[in-house]
C-alpha cells in the first residue's frame, strides 16, 4: 500500500508541478542509497540535477538528447520515470480521448510515466482562463484538477 501511495505522489507531482519548477536545481543532500540506485538505473546520462519533491527525490537529467525525470523513494526505490512526449506518440485511444478537450484547450505539457505497474500519461491543458490536469487510467483520461487562471 505504501508503494502505491508513493507512486500516486510521484504521478501527481509530474502532472501538477510546472516544468520550470521541476528543473530548478536546489542544494539537496541525496542519500547514498538513492545515488547508487540512480547510477544502477541510468549509466550514461548528463546534466543531472536533484530536487526534493514531497517525500521523493527527483533527478532531472539528459539521456539521448531527451530531458528525463526520475523519482526515487528515500530507500533508493525507483518510483517512476517521466518524460515529455508529443500527442502523436500517445496510444490511439488516448489521442481520441483528448480531441474533445483540445477543441477549447491547448496542451501545455504532456508526459509519459513509467512505473512498476505500467505506463500512464498526464497532461496539462489551458485555455487562458482555466488549466486542467488530466491523467490516463486504463486507457481513458480522468481529471486530476482544474485551476482558474488569472
Amino acid at each position: 500500500m505504501k508503494q502505491v501511495f508513493t507512486i500516486l505522489t510521484a504521478l501527481t507531482l509530474v502532472c501538477t508541478v510546472p516544468a520550470s519548477a521541476r528543473v530548478a536545481a536546489k542544494n539537496v543532500t541525496i542519500s547514498t542509497l538513492v545515488q547508487e540506485s540512480f547510477r544502477a538505473h541510468f549509466k550514461y546520462v548528463t546534466n543531472v540535477s536533484w530536487t526534493e519533491a514531497e517525500t521523493l527525490y527527483r533527478a532531472c537529467f539528459t539521456q539521448d538528447g531527451k530531458t528525463i525525470y526520475a523519482y526515487f523513494a528515500s530507500d533508493g526505490t525507483l518510483v517512476t520515470v517521466a518524460y515529455s512526449v508529443r500527442v502523436d506518440e500517445l496510444p490511439v485511444r488516448l489521442q481520441k480521448g483528448l480531441k474533445a478537450d483540445l477543441a477549447n484547450f491547448r496542451i501545455i505539457e504532456l508526459y509519459r510515466m513509467e512505473t512498476e505497474y505500467g505506463v500512464e500519461y498526464c497532461t496539462t491543458l489551458s485555455n487562458g482562463t482555466e488549466a486542467r490536469v488530466l491523467q490516463s487510467t486504463y486507457g481513458k483520461w480522468s481529471r486530476l484538477s482544474s485551476i482558474v487562471q488569472k
